[in-house]
């Protein structure tokens, strides 16, 4: 999942910004804040390619960041915008080691157990699929449904600043050094 962070701030002349403190909105990171609305529903996982917006509840009421003196200042239209991709893993329970069916012939239903923890490794356990419609069917499939930890990479991102008077930018990559940037 790439990420981005948008927002407006008014920064005084000498006001220094380091890169963690400056990805930071209500002492959360976006990273966080995106994990949190996805986990909790509040944005839905679908494979739609597009770019999308997201401004978290906490950001409407109030949303600041922190200069690098630790001094508050408040941020204005405040959004994360990000997208998602969405990858499908087919695989077959019988291929990990503790599993168990039970089946009930009275009652004509089955149960079965596993141990949840071999679902971790998904990845080297089954097969990746960028469709849904490429993942193969089965006659009796049985669905697992879970956003299993998104990844989410900030690395590809820059933070800009623009001085509104004399238009001058200031830019950092997302990832990198600590070197804070300083408004003159």
């Amino acid at each position: 999942m790439n990420v981005g962070l948008n927002y407006q701030v008014f920064l005084n002349a000498g006001t220094r910004i380091e890169r963690n403190k400056a990805l930071k909105v209500n002492g959360e990171t976006v990273v966080e804040a995106l994990r949190k609305a996805i986990l909790t529903g509040a944005i839905a996982v679908d494979s739609s390619s597009e770019i999308k917006k997201f401004t978290p509840n906490s950001w409407l009421e109030k949303a600041i960041i922190e200069d690098a003196d630790g001094r508050t200042l408040a941020v204005e239209s405040a959004y994360i915008h990000f997208k998602m991709q969405v990858v499908h893993f087919f695989g077959y329970l019988d291929d990990l080691s503790k599993t168990v069916a039970l089946i009930n012939l009275s009652e004509k239903n089955s149960n079965i157990l596993f141990k949840a923890e071999e679902l971790f490794e998904y990845k080297e356990r089954f097969s990746a699929f960028s469709r849904l419609e490429d993942v193969p069917l089965s006659t009796q499939p049985l669905k697992l449904r879970a956003v299993a930890a998104p990844e989410f990479s900030m690395s590809e991102g820059s933070l800009t600043m623009q001085h509104l008077q004399s238009g001058k930018k200031y830019s950092f990559p997302t990832s990198g050094g600590e070197e804070p940037i300083q408004v003159k």
